[in-house]
């Protein structure tokens, strides 16, 4: 099984607070593949809405998502699509 990444920055003056992370949350549970996010040097399980708090991804952050399985890509796309949705405030 291969993984899936891409990068996205973090243009939200809030950074990353709980409205997009119950969106990330929310679209995770939709697929089968494991999504993990990367914030400098912590990571987060993209289920769970504590785990990418406690990233405490601030606005200027680079996040690194990262889907394991076979839906990895599409997952990746449904979350990128989400966090580019939002204004950047």
């Amino acid at each position: 099984m291969t993984i899936a990444r891409r990068r996205f920055l973090i243009t939200h003056s809030l950074g990353l607070h709980h409205r997009p992370i119950a969106g990330i949350v929310a679209i995770a549970q939709r697929y089968r593949s494991r999504l993990t996010i990367h914030a400098d040097a912590r990571s987060a399980d993209g289920r769970s809405v504590l785990a990418l708090l406690a990233l405490g991804a601030t606005a200027g952050t680079e996040l690194v998502l990262c889907a394991d399985g076979d839906d990895g890509e599409a997952l990746l796309d449904a979350v990128v699509a989400h966090l580019s949705a939002l204004p950047p405030e």
